[in-house]
């Protein structure tokens, strides 16, 4: 069964296109699996462009299903690896592949968690991930590139649910845990809002793509990652509370190394008391009844360094 006889055309992101493909090829669309393929070109167009796509490119698409977005993608890119769990997918676009003819794109027929860049010889080398990501997997997904080390992409540049893109760039006074979350190693940038008939089949909601550029180096100290980011994830744990008053009882290790649990080891740890904490507050000019959607990276950062340091 010859599936390219069903389009001429480099790219496929076309609703009559996509049905014609699908019937051909007995595949129906999972959605259990998020496959709701993008139909426009235009928005496929957008996302390339947010990725900064270009001839000595090499890159990583997750959730390519028939390759709606990956053709867009290899038009420009010197190499494309084209990532789908679905075997049947995997096979309509490996046939799609070979019978438009095209060379630099390769099928990866594997869980897109799971995908480990130095297997595919990007150990040593500078890649993007671009994509249009199934909804409910997409913050997995993010999360997955931009923490990763040491192969981490310079620029993910994805599509997804619209409500989520828009968290990842809340500012105060209005701010988010996944805004200031992303700026511990990327600086997020809403790139436009996609609406949900640019998919098939439609989708309940709107999405949206989200551009995140790759920070050299997290914006705290080696070491502190993870405690820095537990931090966040506590301080906008209770939202309607001012962020003094759900410090109080953090614990801070002696040595000078905040952490939000007692660790296993031997150091002596304290809990921060609100005269701790208005010290802190005092001496950053900060407002004592200030909430955590209303602070940015930069006094969250300031806040954790003050805690660290005592």
């Amino acid at each position: 069964m010859d599936i390219t006889q069903t389009t001429k055309l480099p790219t496929i992101t076309d609703t009559k296109t996509i049905r014609a493909i699908c019937k051909r090829a007995g595949l129906r669309l999972n959605k259990d699996l998020g496959q709701n393929y993008l139909c426009n070109s235009t928005v496929a167009e957008r996302i390339v462009l947010a990725g900064e796509v270009g001839p000595d490119d090499i890159v990583v698409e997750p959730g390519a299903g028939i390759g709606a977005l990956t053709f867009h993608i290899a038009a420009v890119a010197k190499k494309i690896f084209a990532i789908e769990l679905d075997p049947r997918a995997a096979k309509v676009l490996r046939e799609l592949v070979i019978g438009l003819g095209y060379t630099n794109i390769e099928v990866v027929e594997h869980d897109i968690l799971e995908f480990r860049p130095e297997e595919h010889g990007l150990k040593d080398r500078q890649y993007k991930v671009v994509g249009s990501l199934p909804y409910d997997l997409a913050k997995k997904i993010i999360r997955k590139f931009i923490e990763q080390e040491p192969q981490k992409p310079s620029i993910v540049s994805v599509l997804i649910q619209r409500e989520v893109a828009k968290e990842y760039v809340a500012n105060p006074p209005a701010g988010s845990f996944l805004a200031r979350y992303a700026e511990i190693y990327s600086e997020p940038k809403y790139v436009q809002t996609v609406t949900k008939h640019a998919f098939f089949p439609i989708p309940p909601v709107d999405g949206g793509i989200i551009q995140f550029k790759l920070l050299n180096k997290p914006i705290v100290a080696e070491g502190q990652v993870e405690t820095y980011r537990t931090f966040i994830k506590l301080c906008f744990s209770a939202m309607r509370k001012t962020l003094l008053n759900t410090l109080i009882g953090y614990t801070v290790a002696a040595s000078g190394e905040g952490t939000s649990t007692a660790t296993k080891s031997k150091q002596i740890h304290r809990k921060l008391t609100r005269e701790d904490l208005t010290k802190i507050f005092v001496q950053l000019e900060l407002s004592l009844s200030a909430r955590p959607q209303e602070l940015s990276t930069d006094q969250f950062t300031s806040i954790f360094s003050c805690i660290n340091a005592r």
